[in-house]
């Protein structure tokens, strides 16, 4: 790609030597060929910008629009690619995606599973415990208990003993 920079007349003709270089008041032309480049720099003077931005040219000198035609369809045929090649690369990404949500899913089912026979094994536990502790406090005498037992029968000797003098 080669861009030049020229001044234009009032009539859109380009009216000095054509630079490399931007600057004021010029306007960049830009060739796509190596054939434009070299039409353009032998009959620079020839070629008219119009109001839209077009180079036109005359009837004897080729048309640098078809070039810029040939260029545009070539950067669009290079985006069609790199899209493609992106859309392969985000299909992939997908695939791989929807493996790892199937694991994902089958690792949650075994944990809930899992989950569930641990809830079990702990009621099964905490059952276990109670039921130890029932039996544990109903062999145990309750020291309480026993010294009320003896102060009862101590009470009952004594009553029946002071029964027994009264009469």
């Amino acid at each position: 790609m080669y861009t030049f920079y020229v001044s234009l007349d009032d009539d859109g003709y380009a009216s000095s030597t054509p630079a490399t270089e931007a600057a004021d008041d010029l306007t960049a032309i830009t060739l796509y060929t190596s054939t434009d480049k070299e039409q353009f720099l032998r009959h620079y003077t020839k070629y008219r910008h119009d109001e839209n931005g077009n180079w036109i040219s005359p009837d004897n000198l080729p048309s640098l629009q078809v070039s810029s035609l040939l260029r545009s369809i070539q950067d669009q045929g290079q985006i069609i690619a790199d899209q493609k090649g992106t859309i392969t690369d985000l299909q992939a990404d997908l695939t791989a995606a929807q493996s790892d949500a199937t694991k994902a899913k089958a690792d949650a089912a075994a944990a809930t599973v899992e989950n569930a026979t641990l809830k079990a094994n702990d009621s099964l536990h905490d059952s276990a415990i109670m039921e130890l502790s029932d039996l544990l406090f109903s062999q145990l005498q309750p020291t309480s208990n026993a010294s009320d037992a003896a102060t009862a029968a101590t009470s009952g000797a004594s009553s029946a003993a002071s029964s027994a003098a009264q009469s």
